[in-house]
Protein backbone atom coordinates (compact mmCIF):
# COMPACT_ATOMS: atom_id res chain seq x y z
CA UNK A 1 0.00 0.00 0.00
CA UNK A 2 2.22 3.32 -1.49
CA UNK A 3 1.26 6.48 0.18
CA UNK A 4 2.43 9.95 -0.19
CA UNK A 5 3.86 12.29 2.69
CA UNK A 6 0.69 13.32 3.98
CA UNK A 7 -0.27 9.55 4.34
CA UNK A 8 2.71 8.30 6.24
CA UNK A 9 1.89 11.08 8.07
CA UNK A 10 -1.54 10.11 9.26
CA UNK A 11 -1.01 6.57 9.51
CA UNK A 12 2.16 7.84 11.84
CA UNK A 13 -0.11 10.14 13.70
CA UNK A 14 -2.87 6.98 14.49
CA UNK A 15 -0.30 4.26 15.56
CA UNK A 16 1.67 6.80 17.40
CA UNK A 17 -0.94 9.00 19.64
CA UNK A 18 -3.74 6.76 21.75
CA UNK A 19 -6.35 8.14 24.18
CA UNK A 20 -5.23 4.94 26.29
CA UNK A 21 -1.97 6.28 27.04
CA UNK A 22 -2.89 9.77 28.08
CA UNK A 23 -3.20 9.13 31.47
CA UNK A 24 -0.02 7.32 32.28
CA UNK A 25 1.55 11.23 31.01
CA UNK A 26 -0.82 12.62 32.70
CA UNK A 27 -0.13 10.87 36.41
CA UNK A 28 3.48 12.53 35.90
CA UNK A 29 1.96 16.24 36.06
CA UNK A 30 3.58 19.16 34.11
CA UNK A 31 6.95 17.28 33.79
CA UNK A 32 5.26 14.82 31.21
CA UNK A 33 6.42 17.51 28.85
CA UNK A 34 9.95 16.15 29.22
CA UNK A 35 9.24 12.94 28.55
CA UNK A 36 7.48 13.43 25.62
CA UNK A 37 10.24 15.33 24.40
CA UNK A 38 12.33 12.49 25.47
CA UNK A 39 10.91 10.06 23.48
CA UNK A 40 10.50 11.95 20.16
CA UNK A 41 14.23 12.51 20.21
CA UNK A 42 14.74 9.16 22.06
CA UNK A 43 12.78 6.94 20.10
CA UNK A 44 10.75 8.58 16.95
CA UNK A 45 14.19 10.23 15.72
CA UNK A 46 16.11 7.29 15.92
CA UNK A 47 13.51 4.62 15.09
CA UNK A 48 13.40 6.06 11.69
CA UNK A 49 16.21 7.11 10.46
CA UNK A 50 17.51 3.55 11.07
CA UNK A 51 14.64 1.62 9.20
CA UNK A 52 15.21 4.22 6.30
CA UNK A 53 18.89 3.57 6.47
CA UNK A 54 17.96 -0.91 6.61
CA UNK A 55 15.65 0.49 3.73
CA UNK A 56 18.27 2.11 1.79
CA UNK A 57 20.58 -0.72 2.16
CA UNK A 58 18.68 -2.88 -0.16
CA UNK A 59 15.88 -1.54 -1.58
CA UNK A 60 14.76 -4.91 -2.46
CA UNK A 61 13.55 -5.50 0.85
CA UNK A 62 9.52 -5.08 1.58
CA UNK A 63 9.23 -5.81 5.23
CA UNK A 64 11.06 -5.21 8.66
CA UNK A 65 11.97 -8.90 8.69
CA UNK A 66 13.83 -8.67 5.34
CA UNK A 67 15.57 -5.41 6.84
CA UNK A 68 16.57 -6.51 9.72
CA UNK A 69 17.77 -9.98 8.64
CA UNK A 70 19.65 -8.37 5.76
CA UNK A 71 21.77 -5.74 7.64
CA UNK A 72 21.89 -8.36 10.95
CA UNK A 73 21.38 -11.93 10.37
CA UNK A 74 18.63 -14.36 10.14
CA UNK A 75 18.48 -14.42 13.91
CA UNK A 76 18.08 -10.90 14.11
CA UNK A 77 14.97 -10.75 12.09
CA UNK A 78 13.22 -13.50 13.59
CA UNK A 79 13.22 -11.80 17.13
CA UNK A 80 12.26 -8.28 15.64
CA UNK A 81 9.42 -9.78 13.85
CA UNK A 82 8.45 -12.06 16.63
CA UNK A 83 8.70 -9.16 19.17
CA UNK A 84 6.81 -6.99 16.82
CA UNK A 85 3.81 -10.20 16.63
CA UNK A 86 3.28 -9.62 20.19
CA UNK A 87 3.07 -6.41 20.76
CA UNK A 88 0.82 -6.13 18.11
CA UNK A 89 -1.74 -8.27 19.98
CA UNK A 90 -0.65 -7.31 23.45
CA UNK A 91 -0.78 -3.49 22.82
CA UNK A 92 -3.70 -4.27 20.83
CA UNK A 93 -5.79 -5.50 23.43
CA UNK A 94 -5.41 -2.62 25.89
CA UNK A 95 -6.55 -0.42 22.97
CA UNK A 96 -9.79 -2.66 23.13
CA UNK A 97 -10.25 -2.70 26.62
CA UNK A 98 -10.59 0.83 26.63
CA UNK A 99 -12.76 0.86 23.40
CA UNK A 100 -15.41 -1.36 25.91
CA UNK A 101 -14.67 1.03 28.46
CA UNK A 102 -15.56 3.80 26.30
CA UNK A 103 -18.65 1.84 25.34
CA UNK A 104 -19.84 0.77 28.18
CA UNK A 105 -19.40 4.43 29.75
CA UNK A 106 -21.97 5.94 27.06
CA UNK A 107 -24.41 3.15 27.41
CA UNK A 108 -24.60 4.12 31.41
CA UNK A 109 -25.03 8.03 30.60
CA UNK A 110 -27.39 7.48 27.78
CA UNK A 111 -30.12 6.28 30.45
CA UNK A 112 -29.70 2.36 29.82
CA UNK A 113 -29.96 -0.27 32.33
CA UNK A 114 -26.63 -0.69 33.13
CA UNK A 115 -24.69 -0.74 36.17
CA UNK A 116 -22.28 1.12 37.15
CA UNK A 117 -19.75 -1.49 37.41
CA UNK A 118 -20.37 -2.82 34.29
CA UNK A 119 -17.51 -0.93 32.71
CA UNK A 120 -14.73 -3.09 34.67
CA UNK A 121 -16.43 -6.35 35.04
CA UNK A 122 -14.37 -8.66 33.97
CA UNK A 123 -16.94 -10.96 31.98
CA UNK A 124 -17.87 -8.09 30.02
CA UNK A 125 -14.03 -6.73 29.05
CA UNK A 126 -13.05 -10.65 28.21
CA UNK A 127 -16.83 -10.50 26.07
CA UNK A 128 -16.30 -7.22 24.59
CA UNK A 129 -12.23 -8.03 23.24
CA UNK A 130 -12.92 -11.38 21.75
CA UNK A 131 -16.14 -9.22 19.64
CA UNK A 132 -14.50 -6.70 18.37
CA UNK A 133 -11.38 -9.41 17.33
CA UNK A 134 -13.96 -11.32 15.42
CA UNK A 135 -14.32 -7.92 13.76
CA UNK A 136 -10.82 -6.84 13.16
CA UNK A 137 -10.24 -10.27 11.73
CA UNK A 138 -13.17 -9.80 9.20
CA UNK A 139 -12.08 -6.11 8.11
CA UNK A 140 -7.94 -7.79 7.81
CA UNK A 141 -9.79 -10.63 5.17
CA UNK A 142 -10.89 -7.33 3.06
CA UNK A 143 -8.73 -5.73 0.56
CA UNK A 144 -7.52 -3.27 3.01
CA UNK A 145 -5.61 -1.12 0.22
CA UNK A 146 -8.44 0.12 -0.82
CA UNK A 147 -10.24 0.80 3.08
CA UNK A 148 -7.14 1.64 5.16
CA UNK A 149 -7.10 5.07 4.71
CA UNK A 150 -10.53 5.53 5.51
CA UNK A 151 -10.00 3.75 8.56
CA UNK A 152 -6.94 5.53 9.34
CA UNK A 153 -9.03 9.20 9.02
CA UNK A 154 -12.00 7.25 11.31
CA UNK A 155 -8.96 6.71 13.37
CA UNK A 156 -7.82 10.33 13.25
CA UNK A 157 -11.47 11.65 14.08
CA UNK A 158 -11.76 9.41 16.82
CA UNK A 159 -8.52 10.86 18.71
CA UNK A 160 -8.86 14.40 17.61
CA UNK A 161 -12.15 15.12 18.13
CA UNK A 162 -12.08 13.65 21.95
CA UNK A 163 -8.76 15.46 22.65
CA UNK A 164 -10.35 18.89 21.55
CA UNK A 165 -12.96 18.56 24.07
CA UNK A 166 -10.43 18.04 26.76
CA UNK A 167 -8.63 20.94 25.77
CA UNK A 168 -11.37 23.06 25.93
CA UNK A 169 -12.91 21.44 28.85
CA UNK A 170 -9.47 22.01 31.10
CA UNK A 171 -9.61 25.46 29.94
CA UNK A 172 -13.10 26.03 31.31
CA UNK A 173 -13.10 23.59 34.36
CA UNK A 174 -9.62 22.46 35.17
CA UNK A 175 -7.25 23.41 37.09
CA UNK A 176 -3.25 24.36 36.64
CA UNK A 177 -1.80 20.71 37.75
CA UNK A 178 1.30 20.27 39.91
CA UNK A 179 4.69 20.04 38.02
CA UNK A 180 5.51 16.48 39.23
CA UNK A 181 2.49 15.46 41.96
CA UNK A 182 4.04 14.24 45.49
CA UNK A 183 1.41 11.50 46.05
CA UNK A 184 2.08 9.88 42.54
CA UNK A 185 5.84 8.24 43.29
CA UNK A 186 4.72 5.17 42.62
CA UNK A 187 3.44 6.22 39.27
CA UNK A 188 6.44 7.18 38.05
CA UNK A 189 8.68 5.06 36.59
CA UNK A 190 5.65 2.76 34.81
CA UNK A 191 4.21 6.17 33.47
CA UNK A 192 7.66 7.06 32.44
CA UNK A 193 7.76 3.64 30.74
CA UNK A 194 4.56 4.46 29.20
CA UNK A 195 4.80 7.52 27.70
CA UNK A 196 7.93 6.25 25.75
CA UNK A 197 5.95 2.76 24.83
CA UNK A 198 3.62 5.22 23.53
CA UNK A 199 5.94 6.40 20.81
CA UNK A 200 6.75 2.52 19.20
CA UNK A 201 5.60 2.06 16.39
CA UNK A 202 7.26 4.87 13.49
CA UNK A 203 8.99 1.98 11.99
CA UNK A 204 5.19 0.51 10.40
CA UNK A 205 5.15 3.54 8.16
CA UNK A 206 9.00 3.24 6.66
CA UNK A 207 7.83 0.11 4.47
CA UNK A 208 4.48 2.29 2.74
CA UNK A 209 6.79 5.44 2.10
CA UNK A 210 9.79 2.89 0.42
CA UNK A 211 9.43 4.26 -3.11
CA UNK A 212 9.23 8.20 -1.45
CA UNK A 213 12.18 10.13 -2.14
CA UNK A 214 14.28 10.31 1.07
CA UNK A 215 13.35 14.09 1.87
CA UNK A 216 10.10 13.28 1.50
CA UNK A 217 10.43 10.55 3.80
CA UNK A 218 11.72 12.85 6.16
CA UNK A 219 9.51 15.64 6.09
CA UNK A 220 6.86 12.62 6.85
CA UNK A 221 8.76 12.18 10.12
CA UNK A 222 9.22 15.69 10.96
CA UNK A 223 5.87 16.42 10.53
CA UNK A 224 4.45 13.58 12.11
CA UNK A 225 7.24 13.76 15.39
CA UNK A 226 5.69 17.72 15.96
CA UNK A 227 1.84 16.70 15.50
CA UNK A 228 3.03 13.56 17.88
CA UNK A 229 4.60 16.20 20.68
CA UNK A 230 1.31 18.39 20.55
CA UNK A 231 -1.32 15.79 20.53
CA UNK A 232 0.29 13.99 23.70
CA UNK A 233 1.51 17.11 25.66
CA UNK A 234 -2.74 18.34 24.85
CA UNK A 235 -3.99 15.47 25.78
CA UNK A 236 -1.74 14.29 29.09
CA UNK A 237 -1.79 18.28 30.47
CA UNK A 238 -5.45 18.27 30.22
CA UNK A 239 -6.54 15.55 32.10
CA UNK A 240 -3.81 16.34 34.36
CA UNK A 241 -5.85 19.54 35.12
CA UNK A 242 -9.09 17.94 35.12
CA UNK A 243 -8.57 14.88 36.96
CA UNK A 244 -7.10 15.58 40.73
CA UNK A 245 -3.86 13.54 41.05
CA UNK A 246 -3.72 10.24 42.83
CA UNK A 247 -7.35 9.79 41.34
CA UNK A 248 -6.33 8.75 37.40
CA UNK A 249 -7.02 5.68 36.62
CA UNK A 250 -4.67 4.38 34.21
CA UNK A 251 -7.19 2.36 32.04
CA UNK A 252 -9.73 4.81 31.49
CA UNK A 253 -8.71 8.26 32.66
CA UNK A 254 -9.53 10.05 29.35
CA UNK A 255 -13.28 8.93 29.89
CA UNK A 256 -12.61 10.18 33.81
CA UNK A 257 -11.90 13.27 32.14
CA UNK A 258 -14.20 13.58 29.26
CA UNK A 259 -17.05 13.31 31.86
CA UNK A 260 -15.63 16.09 33.61
CA UNK A 261 -14.93 18.44 30.10
CA UNK A 262 -18.37 17.96 29.43
CA UNK A 263 -19.78 19.77 31.99
CA UNK A 264 -22.57 17.40 33.22
CA UNK A 265 -23.92 16.61 29.80
CA UNK A 266 -24.99 12.97 29.48
CA UNK A 267 -25.09 13.58 25.55
CA UNK A 268 -22.08 15.36 24.99
CA UNK A 269 -19.61 12.84 27.13
CA UNK A 270 -21.81 9.53 25.33
CA UNK A 271 -21.10 11.28 22.25
CA UNK A 272 -16.76 11.62 22.89
CA UNK A 273 -16.99 8.34 24.49
CA UNK A 274 -18.40 6.53 21.26
CA UNK A 275 -16.17 8.62 19.24
CA UNK A 276 -13.00 7.75 21.19
CA UNK A 277 -13.89 4.01 21.19
CA UNK A 278 -14.63 3.77 17.00
CA UNK A 279 -11.35 5.37 17.11
CA UNK A 280 -9.36 3.07 19.15
CA UNK A 281 -11.04 0.05 17.15
CA UNK A 282 -9.67 1.28 13.85
CA UNK A 283 -6.52 2.52 15.38
CA UNK A 284 -5.90 -0.96 16.58
CA UNK A 285 -6.00 -2.31 13.01
CA UNK A 286 -2.55 -1.18 11.77
CA UNK A 287 -1.24 -2.70 15.11
CA UNK A 288 -2.57 -6.03 14.64
CA UNK A 289 -2.10 -6.16 11.12
CA UNK A 290 1.17 -4.99 10.57
CA UNK A 291 3.68 -7.50 11.87
CA UNK A 292 1.38 -10.16 9.52
CA UNK A 293 3.68 -10.06 6.30
CA UNK A 294 6.83 -10.53 8.06
CA UNK A 295 4.96 -13.64 10.32
CA UNK A 296 3.60 -15.27 7.16
CA UNK A 297 7.10 -15.39 5.79
CA UNK A 298 9.00 -16.91 8.94
CA UNK A 299 6.12 -19.60 9.22
CA UNK A 300 5.98 -19.97 5.36
CA UNK A 301 1.87 -19.69 5.77
CA UNK A 302 -0.77 -17.16 4.07
CA UNK A 303 -1.14 -14.19 5.40
CA UNK A 304 -5.33 -14.98 6.21
CA UNK A 305 -4.11 -18.16 8.04
CA UNK A 306 -1.44 -15.82 10.03
CA UNK A 307 -4.29 -13.01 10.64
CA UNK A 308 -6.52 -16.13 11.96
CA UNK A 309 -4.04 -17.40 14.66
CA UNK A 310 -3.42 -13.61 16.00
CA UNK A 311 -6.27 -12.57 16.20
CA UNK A 312 -7.18 -15.88 18.31
CA UNK A 313 -4.37 -15.58 20.29
CA UNK A 314 -5.32 -11.92 21.05
CA UNK A 315 -8.91 -12.55 21.76
CA UNK A 316 -7.32 -15.36 24.76
CA UNK A 317 -5.23 -12.40 26.33
CA UNK A 318 -8.76 -11.79 27.36
CA UNK A 319 -9.18 -13.80 29.72
CA UNK A 320 -6.52 -11.66 31.79
CA UNK A 321 -10.29 -9.68 32.93
CA UNK A 322 -11.24 -12.70 34.46
CA UNK A 323 -8.06 -12.90 36.73
CA UNK A 324 -7.11 -9.27 37.87
CA UNK A 325 -8.58 -5.90 38.06
CA UNK A 326 -8.86 -3.91 35.01
CA UNK A 327 -6.44 -1.65 36.09
CA UNK A 328 -3.73 -4.06 36.47
CA UNK A 329 -4.42 -5.85 33.50
CA UNK A 330 -3.53 -2.96 31.74
CA UNK A 331 -0.20 -2.55 33.00
CA UNK A 332 0.47 -6.31 32.73
CA UNK A 333 -0.98 -5.82 28.80
CA UNK A 334 0.99 -2.95 28.42
CA UNK A 335 4.20 -3.53 30.29
CA UNK A 336 4.57 -6.86 28.33
CA UNK A 337 3.86 -4.71 24.67
CA UNK A 338 6.61 -2.09 26.28
CA UNK A 339 9.07 -4.47 26.92
CA UNK A 340 8.96 -5.82 23.27
CA UNK A 341 9.17 -2.45 21.86
CA UNK A 342 12.13 -1.41 23.44
CA UNK A 343 13.83 -4.99 22.48
CA UNK A 344 12.77 -4.70 18.98
CA UNK A 345 14.24 -1.13 18.37
CA UNK A 346 17.24 -2.26 20.33
CA UNK A 347 17.91 -5.43 17.77
CA UNK A 348 16.73 -2.48 15.10
CA UNK A 349 19.67 -0.59 16.33
CA UNK A 350 22.56 -2.62 16.49
CA UNK A 351 21.71 -4.36 12.95
CA UNK A 352 21.89 -0.60 11.88
CA UNK A 353 25.35 -0.16 12.91
CA UNK A 354 26.43 -3.36 12.09
CA UNK A 355 25.31 -3.07 8.72
CA UNK A 356 26.85 0.92 7.85
CA UNK A 357 29.50 3.09 7.04
CA UNK A 358 30.50 5.00 10.37
CA UNK A 359 29.29 8.60 10.22
CA UNK A 360 27.39 11.52 12.01
CA UNK A 361 23.80 9.59 12.05
CA UNK A 362 25.96 6.78 14.53
CA UNK A 363 24.63 9.33 17.08
CA UNK A 364 21.30 9.02 16.68
CA UNK A 365 21.32 5.42 17.24
CA UNK A 366 23.42 5.65 20.29
CA UNK A 367 21.13 8.00 21.76
CA UNK A 368 17.99 5.73 20.86
CA UNK A 369 20.31 2.37 21.95
CA UNK A 370 20.54 4.50 25.05
CA UNK A 371 16.31 5.36 25.27
CA UNK A 372 15.28 1.67 24.80
CA UNK A 373 17.64 0.29 26.63
CA UNK A 374 16.01 2.40 29.81
CA UNK A 375 12.60 2.13 28.70
CA UNK A 376 12.96 -1.75 29.38
CA UNK A 377 14.68 -1.63 32.32
CA UNK A 378 11.61 0.42 33.51
CA UNK A 379 9.28 -1.72 31.77
CA UNK A 380 10.39 -4.37 34.71
CA UNK A 381 9.24 -2.36 37.60
CA UNK A 382 5.24 -2.59 37.98
CA UNK A 383 3.24 0.46 39.52
CA UNK A 384 2.02 0.73 43.27
CA UNK A 385 -1.38 1.02 44.19
CA UNK A 386 -2.47 -1.75 41.70
CA UNK A 387 -1.96 -4.96 43.79
CA UNK A 388 0.64 -6.01 41.62
CA UNK A 389 4.06 -7.42 43.25
CA UNK A 390 7.74 -7.10 42.01
CA UNK A 391 8.41 -10.94 42.36
CA UNK A 392 5.39 -11.87 40.08
CA UNK A 393 5.97 -9.17 37.50
CA UNK A 394 9.53 -8.96 36.75
CA UNK A 395 10.24 -12.98 36.07
CA UNK A 396 6.86 -12.63 33.88
CA UNK A 397 7.97 -10.01 31.97
CA UNK A 398 11.06 -11.65 31.24
CA UNK A 399 9.72 -14.74 30.84
CA UNK A 400 7.97 -13.68 27.88
CA UNK A 401 11.12 -11.83 26.97
CA UNK A 402 12.64 -15.31 26.99
CA UNK A 403 10.65 -16.95 25.02
CA UNK A 404 10.64 -14.81 21.91
CA UNK A 405 14.72 -15.07 21.97
CA UNK A 406 14.19 -18.70 22.04
CA UNK A 407 11.39 -18.68 19.37
CA UNK A 408 13.77 -16.55 17.14
CA UNK A 409 16.84 -19.14 17.37
CA UNK A 410 14.98 -22.11 17.15
CA UNK A 411 11.82 -21.67 15.40
CA UNK A 412 13.37 -22.48 11.59
CA UNK A 413 12.81 -19.67 9.09
CA UNK A 414 10.63 -20.29 5.57
CA UNK A 415 11.29 -17.06 4.51
CA UNK A 416 12.67 -17.38 1.06
CA UNK A 417 15.93 -16.42 0.22
CA UNK A 418 16.99 -16.96 4.15
CA UNK A 419 18.71 -20.57 3.38
CA UNK A 420 22.95 -20.20 2.61
CA UNK A 421 22.29 -21.53 -0.95
CA UNK A 422 20.00 -18.65 -1.73
CA UNK A 423 20.58 -15.81 0.75
CA UNK A 424 20.40 -11.84 -0.01
CA UNK A 425 23.76 -10.03 0.12
CA UNK A 426 25.00 -9.00 3.50
CA UNK A 427 25.45 -5.29 3.60
CA UNK A 428 29.27 -5.66 3.79
CA UNK A 429 28.23 -7.03 0.29
CA UNK A 430 26.69 -4.17 -0.68
CA UNK A 431 29.67 -1.74 0.73
CA UNK A 432 31.56 -3.09 -1.65
CA UNK A 433 29.32 -2.42 -4.23
CA UNK A 434 29.70 1.09 -6.11
CA UNK A 435 26.32 1.61 -5.74
CA UNK A 436 22.97 -0.30 -4.66
CA UNK A 437 22.02 -1.02 -7.81
CA UNK A 438 25.18 -2.98 -8.23
CA UNK A 439 24.30 -5.01 -5.18
CA UNK A 440 20.56 -5.61 -6.39
CA UNK A 441 22.09 -6.96 -9.88
CA UNK A 442 24.35 -9.53 -7.47
CA UNK A 443 21.03 -10.61 -5.30
CA UNK A 444 19.31 -11.17 -8.62
CA UNK A 445 22.23 -13.48 -10.15
CA UNK A 446 22.38 -15.65 -6.85
CA UNK A 447 18.68 -16.11 -7.55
Amino acid sequence: MAMDVWGVVLLNVTSLVSLTLFPAGASLGLSTLFWDLAGVLGTILPAAYSVQHLLQECPSVYTLYDAVAHAGGETAGKFVVVCEWVNGMSFSVTMLQFTALALAEALTHLGLPVSEDFATSGWYLASAVVAQMVLLTGLQMQNLDETMRWLLFLAAAGVLLPLVTLVVGSVTHGTMPPMHPHNTEGFFQPAAAAVMCGFGGIEVAAFHAKDSSPAAYQAAIGISAFLTIVMYALGQVSIAALVPQGEIDMSRGAIQALRVATGGSDIMFAANCVLAAVGGLASALPWLHGPIQGMAQLAGQKEKTMIILQNAFGACLGVIFLCTPSSAAFWWLLSISACMTQSLYLVIYVSCLVGKRRGRGDVLILIGILTSSCGLLLDLRPPDGTGIKTKAFTPLILGVLSLVCLAAWAVPSKRAGSSAENVLPTASDCDEQSSISDCDEQSSTRE
